[in-house]
């Protein structure tokens, strides 16, 4: 809810500075649960918290023709800047409008840059490193050694390459199915014979450790981070579809419930204060890129959609400019509303049916 509110204050205060009329500032979406009157600005709370909303007058041009929606916002755009001060949305330039559009977006963005910066350089990130932790018993795809490990054990080479975590470890067992490692226990270094087998044996479980890096790192964090909420929004039709078919009993996403859910077990696990910290900023990070990610694909009524729509607009001006050519006039966007509310109902579904499941899979 806070990501959402800082969302939508976003395009406020850009929306307030290019002297816009904002009549409503809306957090979650459906009834009203509460609201209250600040100057000329209503601020209301709705029941479904999945998204929020700020009310711009005059976001649509005149124009004619088109859906009986397309006709009806003309009708409510025109009849909101009758008797109003201020500038309509329409009327402001294109650099304008992609300023109040990509405002939210870059909003999340920044609060995912804070709370990176902090756990990456203040808390640190977790890290695996090359000492086993925890071995536990395995029913498929497991490992058999020929002499018995122990919890502490560190293997610092594996087959005649020193490792220093992990991720080199896993690196080198994986190459082959029969591995040597060379562990330290205590002041003594044994070499152990370790097979990969189909059947049941054990899993090694590696040491956990929050470590520092350079704040310079959140950059590259966050594109790897962006990268992967982007891959996830493209597979969540294949991932619904093979839930629905019950080829998979994988969620196609996790929605309020399931954030929630996180969160708590995270508060309630028996990890060091610093550990929670941690864990919970980097789910604050990981929403907020995800809700930067999703804001910015070019679908109405997505920001990024408007966004598109501003660009097409713009182009087909500038370029009636340098033709000198007579300029064209405002994009008739009200025409794209069908689509825009074909995919807002896709989303209001789609949120419904991953909070029924999130309901069934966490309570």
């Amino acid at each position: 809810m806070l990501s959402i509110t800082l969302h939508e204050l976003g395009h406020y205060i850009p929306a307030k500075r290019f002297g816009l009329k904002v009549p409503e500032f809306s957090v979650g979406f459906g009834p009203r649960i509460y609201s209250k009157k600040v100057s000329d600005l209503n601020i209301v709370i709705r029941a479904l918290p999945i998204g929020g909303f700020v009310r711009i007058l005059g976001m649509y041009p005149p124009g004619k023709g088109g859906s009986n929606l397309a006709i009806k916002a003309r009708e409510i755009s025109r009849e909101e800047v009758k008797n109003q001060k201020g500038t309509p949305y329409y009327k402001l330039t294109t650099g304008k409008k992609i300023t109040v559009l990509a405002a939210g977006p870059l909003m999340n963005l920044f609060v995912a840059a804070i709370a990176l910066l902090l756990a990456v350089s203040v808390l640190g990130l977790p890290s695996n490193t090359n000492k086993i932790s925890k071995i536990t018993q395995c029913e498929k795809v497991c490992l058999k050694t020929t002499t018995p490990l122990f919890e502490n054990d560190k293997v610092v080479a594996v087959n005649n390459t020193s490792v220093k975590n992990w991720e080199e470890v896993l690196k080198e067992v994986s190459s082959r199915n029969d591995s040597s490692l060379l562990i330290e226990r205590g002041e003594s270094k044994l070499l152990v014979k370790l097979r990969k087998v189909e059947g049941a044996g054990i899993k090694l479980n590696p040491e956990q450790i929050l470590e520092r890096s350079e704040p310079s790192t959140v950059l590259s964090k966050i594109g790897i981070l962006s990268a992967s909420s982007f891959k996830a929004y493209l597979s969540i039709p294949k991932n619904l579809a093979e839930k629905l078919m019950q080829k998979s009993d994988q969620l196609p996403a996790t929605g309020v419930i399931g954030s929630a859910k996180i969160t708590q077990n995270i508060v309630e696990n028996e990890n060091s204060v610093q550990w929670k910290i941690t864990l919970i900023l980097l789910l604050i990070a990981l929403i907020n890129i995800a809700l930067f990610v999703l804001n910015l694909l070019p679908i109405p009524p997505l920001d990024g959609g408007h966004i598109a729509l501003a660009l097409i607009d713009g182009s087909r001006k500038g370029l009636a400019k340098i033709r000198k050519k007579v300029t064209p006039p405002d994009l008739d966007t009200a025409r794209t509303l069908p689509f825009a509310y074909g995919v807002a109902l896709t989303f209001a579904l789609l949120s419904i049916y991953i909070a029924i499941q999130d309901i069934s899979k966490y309570t």
